[in-house]
């Protein structure tokens, strides 16, 4: 590779990667298109701006939802990964308080047995929910 090229070179620094744009750019385009397209459609037939805006924004969304189905489901997927990929980050401090979070539910984690009844509302649910099934059985 020449020098200056490529992956590690200085070339590539500051640039972003925009190949997961192209999805979202398609669908973006095509329906602003179609939107175009029946808003002029809806001038020619002296239909008013209002209204031909109206129609053309419903009939786009609707003939989006049709036919376009692949476009907006990469569009979806590339938006998604997106936010997943900038959920991922966490700085020192967030990291700090998961630690501690997690440390505190070690030290005291509760395991409930089967034979155990669990303890506060849950418990009261739970006798209520016994003593209506037993009054059933009995009657």
């Amino acid at each position: 590779m020449p020098a200056g090229r490529g992956p590690s070179g200085p070339a590539d620094l500051g640039r972003r990667d925009y190949t997961g744009a192209v999805a979202l750019l398609k669908y973006s385009a095509a329906r602003l298109g179609l939107v175009a397209l029946i808003f002029a459609l809806g001038l020619l037939l002296r239909l008013g701006i209002v209204m031909s805006l109206l129609v053309a924004l419903v009939a786009s969304f609707c003939i989006s939802y049709l036919f376009f189905g692949r476009l907006r489901t990469a569009a979806a997927t590339q938006v998604g990964g997106r936010i997943t990929g900038r959920t991922g980050r966490r700085s020192s401090g967030e990291l700090d308080d998961a630690a501690a979070e997690d440390g505190y539910w070690d030290e005291h984690e509760q395991v409930v047995t089967p034979d155990e009844k669990p303890r506060g509302a849950t418990a009261v649910a739970s006798d209520r929910v016994e003593s209506v099934t037993e009054r059933r059985r009995g009657a």
